[in-house]
């Protein structure tokens, strides 16, 4: 653990000049000693700081990166060197039972494990499912894939739109559409009619593009098996908007 209320020696360079001022910080000299709060720290600065071993309790010096790339962010247990040579096959069962209660998790395991062995849990988020983890990738930050999936889904996309497209994949997701994915595939002998490769990756082309053509999503009529590779190259010369059979003859023909 990080040994609290520390001031530590750093320098003013022309890297961390602009946010030391901004923190307040009153420059004296470019590689003129400047003495920080350790809270203040840049989180890649190699400044020593004292820490304390969570084991054995023993303190030494540790430089600041080393510290942010473990443990602020995880709260992942800081071992001397003594330590992690001991701890480093098997992990003390009550220690890796804090660690997983600390990030919302109920373990699932009664042993001690090794630090690369995947062991079972329940996020309290999300407690309909069992999932396995190793102590390696927690201490990195991972965990409950349904938590990841939220924090990137929805509002918290970088691309949201305010949910436009939630209908459009509830429909190309639909057992309407897997339903006449098949029958094209079947219709089609699982050909591709560009370049005749039969099975693979084949994909379900809509002649009359899905989106501006609603009444025409399911018309079997409407559809014609392209493998991946192929369906690609159609949409890259002719774009993926107002699609018609003037341009599927085209392609299939040259």
């Amino acid at each position: 653990m990080l040994i609290p209320n520390q001031v530590v020696e750093t320098k003013w360079i022309n890297f961390n000049m602009a946010y030391y001022l901004e923190k307040g910080y009153v420059y004296t000299g470019y590689r003129t000693p400047l003495f920080v709060k350790v809270e203040d720290l840049q989180a890649k600065s190699a400044a020593r700081i004292l820490v304390r071993c969570d084991m054995c309790g023993k303190e030494y010096t540790l430089e600041y990166c080393d510290y942010t790339r473990v443990c602020p962010n995880t709260n992942a247990p800081l071992f001397c060197k003594v330590c992690s040579k001991v701890y480093s096959k098997l992990l003390p069962l009550e220690v890796v039972h804090k660690w997983f209660t600390d990030r919302n998790y109920t373990p699932l395991f009664t042993h001690s494990p090794k630090a690369k062995e995947r062991v079972p849990y329940i996020c309290k988020t999300h407690p309909a499912t069992i999932q396995h983890i190793c102590y390696d990738k927690l201490n990195i930050g991972q965990g409950c894939l349904y938590c990841a999936a939220e924090r990137v889904s929805g509002e918290n996309h970088h691309n949201w739109k305010g949910g436009l497209s939630s209908e459009v994949m509830k429909i190309r997701t639909s057992p309407a559409t897997r339903a006449w994915r098949i029958s094209v595939f079947t219709r089609d002998n699982h050909t591709c009619r560009k370049c005749g490769t039969r099975g693979g990756n084949l994909n379900a082309h809509h002649i009359k593009n899905f989106s501006s053509n609603p009444n025409m999503r399911f018309t079997l009529s409407n559809g014609v098996t392209l493998c991946s590779k192929c369906h690609k190259a159609f949409h890259s010369r002719y774009g993926v908007k107002n699609n018609n059979e003037e341009q599927l003859e085209l392609f299939l023909n040259h």
